[in-house]
């Protein structure tokens, strides 16, 4: 077929080229196609012998000049679909389409092997387009390679993340497990250090604590609950994690195994599940390294163990380490505790190394421990004597803890228990002097040697033997006459000292606000704990302003300790927390001999009242029988109730006493009697007459009882009371 075409300028790899060879393939294949569907119908038509002949029916009544015109308009009509000497009805129409579609097929083969016939006439030109199209399906290949190799490598890169994410995931699992080796390593090896570091405490009359576990645990705790991503760094002279004191001088000596002396645990008899208890706060593992405390996101507490502070510079917010580092801090919280007591003419005497210690620290426990341990277990029947210096609460708790375990209810036991008090009585600094005498005879009774109104004057060694060395006591005794002092002296085993604590106060800076309270010791805080700007202290060394009582005080007691380390940590952390809590303490040193103080509990100089549950002539016939007090302490001006001891009283008298003392009652005869009647100190008629009736049935069960619990076991009353004190 001939095209009758205009001279087109083309290039070889142009755009237009394309275009102009597209279309010129298309109007080809159209023209084609519908001449060959045009014959085919002639064909037909001729053989069937019919004739198409469209007859128009003429209307009745009609418009002629109408009529005409619409053959007219019908007539252009057709004239218009003529295409080559045909015309074009519908249904050639829609053959002619088909046959287009199948034409552009045949065409395009063509196409591809060149260019229809005589579209270029210059040959050359012809040959060049015939490469360009051969290079276009080269082309055309390479770019289907390059997609599908694209999309192998998707597909490959896909797997590759994947398997990195994998690998990404195992490293940090891995990571995480050899954090917590070489964290157990660590533990492994403090453990290993131990028996090393008690010998190392021999110098301990030259070292001085400066770290009071009980605040700061509980200090971290609250600053921690307030800003989750908040780092604290516990800086502390001992070997040991933050661990409770309270158990030295009982617990640990009541229920005690073999695992107590190195984890500080101990049973509890008042647990089903037989779940032990421990002295320590935490775990090691909840104390981070210090030097990888910046790198955990969201913070935590470290410890450093085995360092000691030497000073706190406010101005320039660092403390100075005994080792000459330098720690940073935003704020800072000052709980040095207390230092053990020391006796004057015992302290600085190497050769009493081993034969004195103190009791204050876990170390301390330990040293006592072993060496009472190895003295119960006696050769030839000796007797092995063990002083206790100290009529206070620690001196008390400690001679009747270590009498209960190695001495009491025993026919010949290897211990005997001699405690040495100042003293006219035990517990004279917070009893009456009632209650400090039947406390005296209660301990006499269980088989504590008990002298009081004694001091020492000097120690020696004496014995050649090692094996058989003893301490020499010289004391001085008051007596009753106006006689000359009685002088005595006192072989000993062993001596613990457990005379007290006295604020540790090394830190005190008056020229950096660091203020020292004189009269009563330790470091002088506000109402809120603070110190100044970004200081505070909490616990024995804190000096705080009362605002219940309306005096500064400073109190020793673990309750003490926890309250005033969870507000200081509270306030550290932008709150503003008033201290107005009136902490307790808690003792037991016999089946009947309980002790609750609250409050301020100085007998020296408050006025006291006490209230007994029986009259003076029914007051107890032996030590035996339980006695029960309240006392009242007041201030001598204003009779208002400032404190309240609780003498084996057990049960909601806690709460009471705090409310008399929040709500500054006032005390005369009348109101005391009232005041008494809050807590458990009379019982029913009905169990008046129950006791009465078993009087003589409990008498003998309990000497029964306290025979058959032998080596140290909790009688009855003893669990009963505990448990009521733990509840």
């Amino acid at each position: 077929m001939q095209f009758k075409t205009k001279t087109l300028t083309a290039h070889i790899n142009g755009r237009k080229h394309r275009e102009a060879l597209s279309k010129w393939k298309d109007k080809d294949n159209s023209l084609k196609k519908a001449k060959e569907t045009t014959s085919e119908v002639n064909a037909i038509n001729s053989r069937n012998g019919a004739e198409t002949d469209l007859k128009r029916k003429q209307p009745t009544e009609f418009d002629v000049a109408h009529y005409e015109r619409s053959e007219k308009k019908i007539k252009r009509t057709e004239d218009e679909a003529v295409i080559g000497g045909q015309t074009t009805v519908p249904w050639q129409a829609e053959v002619r389409n088909s046959e287009r579609e199948e034409t552009e097929k045949n065409v395009g083969a063509n196409v591809i092997e060149g260019v229809p016939k005589g579209f270029f006439d210059d040959e050359q030109m012809n040959s060049r387009v015939r490469e360009t199209i051969e290079k276009q399906k080269k082309i055309t290949s390479e770019i289907d390679r390059f997609y599908k190799e694209v999309e192998e490598l998707e597909v490959q890169r896909e797997d590759e993340h994947e398997e990195l994410n994998e690998q990404s995931a195992l490293r940090s699992d891995i990571e995480m497990i050899d954090e917590q080796i070489e964290r157990w390593k660590m533990v492994n090896e403090l453990e290993k250090k131990k028996e090393n570091i008690v010998e190392s405490v021999a110098t301990k009359f030259e070292q001085k604590p400066n770290f009071d576990p009980v605040e700061i645990y509980y200090a971290s705790l609250s600053i921690r609950a307030r800003d989750p991503d908040a780092r604290v760094l516990i800086i502390t002279d001992e070997q040991e994690t933050p661990y409770k004191r309270g158990p030295l001088s009982k617990e640990l000596w009541w229920f005690s195994d073999e695992a107590s002396i190195d984890s500080l645990s101990h049973t509890n008899p008042t647990s089903s599940t037989g779940r032990r208890r421990y002295a320590f706060y935490e775990a090691d593992g909840f104390y981070l390294p210090p030097d990888k405390l910046d790198e955990w996101e969201h913070g935590g507490v470290g410890l450093i163990r085995g360092a000691k502070v030497v000073k706190v510079d406010t101005k320039g917010s660092f403390v100075l380490l005994e080792d000459g580092r330098k720690i940073e801090f935003g704020k800072c919280l000052i709980a040095t505790g207390s230092d053990a007591l020391l006796h004057t003419q015992l302290e600085h005497l190497p050769e009493l190394d081993d034969f004195v210690t103190t009791l204050g620290k876990a170390s301390d426990f330990r040293k006592i421990y072993s060496k009472v341990d190895k003295m119960a277990v006696a050769e030839n029947g000796t007797q092995n004597v063990i002083v206790v210096l100290g009529g206070g609460l620690l001196g008390t708790e400690l001679a009747y803890s270590l009498n209960r375990r190695y001495a009491r209810d025993q026919e010949n036991p290897t211990v005997k228990i001699v405690q040495l008090c100042q003293e006219p009585g035990i517990l004279s600094e917070i009893l009456p002097d009632a209650l400090s005498d039947y406390s005296t005879d209660m301990l006499r009774y269980q088989g504590i040697d008990v002298l009081t109104d004694t001091r020492i004057d000097s120690a020696s060694v004496k014995g050649r033997d090692e094996k058989r060395r003893r301490i020499c006591l010289n004391t001085t005794a008051a007596t009753t006459s106006d006689g000359p002092k009685e002088r005595k002296q006192i072989m000993a085993d062993f001596v613990i000292i457990a005379l007290g604590a006295e604020p540790n106060i090394e830190l005190a800076d008056e020229k950096g606000g660091i203020k020292l309270d004189k009269a009563n010791g330790g470091v002088m805080t506000d109402e809120h704990l603070r110190v100044c700007d970004n200081v505070w202290a909490a616990g024995d060394v804190c000096s705080f302003e009362d605002p219940i009582l309306k005096k500064r005080r400073r109190c020793t007691h673990w309750q003490h300790a926890q309250i005033t380390g969870r507000i200081a940590g509270e306030n550290m952390t932008d709150g503003h927390k008033t201290y107005t809590h009136q902490g307790a303490f808690v003792s037991m040193f016999g089946p009947y001999a309980h002790v609750c103080g609250v409050g301020d509990v100085n007998p020296h100089s408050l006025s006291t009242t006490t209230i007994f549950a029986k009259r003076d002539e029914e007051v107890a016939e032996d030590a035996e029988d339980e006695l029960r007090a309240v006392v009242f302490y007041t201030e001598p001006t204003t009779n208002v109730v400032v404190g309240v001891l609780l003498y084996n009283i057990l049960g909601m008298g806690e709460e009471w006493a705090r409310k008399l003392i929040r709500d500054a009652q006032r005390l005369d005869e009348r109101t005391a009697i009232e005041c008494a009647k809050l807590f458990e100190l009379w019982d029913s008629e009905d169990d008046e007459e129950d006791k009465k009736r078993e009087k003589g049935e409990t008498k003998t069960a309990a000497k029964e009882e306290r025979a058959n619990a032998g080596g140290g076991k909790l009688t009855e009353v003893e669990v009963e009371a505990y448990q009521r004190r733990e509840d």
